[in-house]
């Protein structure tokens, strides 16, 4: 999971994908809009079945003024690595110790 400094709107432009906040879950797909509010702690990603890739534009600092072409790139803040110990057991994947201690979650 990761979290930005603004909102964001992301759309869907190919394939099947999923948006996670701690709170919920839905799978997302092409044509597909979804708002991220700023702060907020989220996820997303391809379903396993198909691939996936999306645009988004930070929403806040266009209506506070700011002209798309200015708004520059902007990186996460913060990434949480979780590891979903249950998953990896049920297709009997080890999960190396080394990989296990750097996990958030």
């Amino acid at each position: 999971m990761h979290i930005h400094s603004s909102d964001q709107v992301l759309f869907v432009t190919a394939g099947k994908g999923i948006i996670a906040t701690e709170a919920r879950q839905e799978v997302i797909s092409v044509g597909d809009v979804v708002h991220i509010p700023a702060e907020e702690k989220h996820w997303h990603g391809a379903t396993a079945d198909s691939s996936f890739s999306h645009c988004f534009i930070y929403v806040d600092k266009i209506l506070k003024g700011a002209k798309p072409a200015d708004v520059p790139i902007e990186q996460p803040m913060k990434f949480d690595f979780g590891i979903n110990l249950k998953a990896a057991k049920a297709i009997n994947l080890t999960i190396p110790p080394n990989v296990l201690v750097r996990a958030d979650r």
